[in-house]
């Protein structure tokens, strides 16, 4: 936790794995901290019967990199590589 409403943490997507579609209440900022070619993320408003993401936005990771996950859309993280990619999120929580 950075302060009452930031918080972050260092995440690790494995080689030649994928981070099933899930969503948060808050938006995202997320730094590319290191990637190999095959690392992107896909990004949509809803999923299907079969929690596919329908009609996704591509973003693939560049080591330095950023983009936003936008809040409450549907992602998942794909690693197509071999190597371990690491992206560290910061997202306002907010206070409830």
């Amino acid at each position: 936790t950075l302060t009452h409403v930031l918080w972050s943490l260092l995440n690790s997507i494995p080689g030649n794995t994928v981070q099933r579609p899930h969503r948060h209440n808050s938006v995202a900022l997320d730094l590319c901290v290191s990637a190999s070619p095959g690392v992107y993320t896909l990004m949509g408003e809803e999923i299907d019967q079969d929690g596919q993401i329908i009609n996704p936005v591509r973003c693939d990771w560049t080591t330095g990199g950023v983009f936003i996950t936008p809040p409450g859309w549907w992602h998942s993280h794909h690693n197509e590589s071999n190597d371990i990619a690491w992206v560290l999120p910061v997202q306002d929580a907010g206070l409830y």
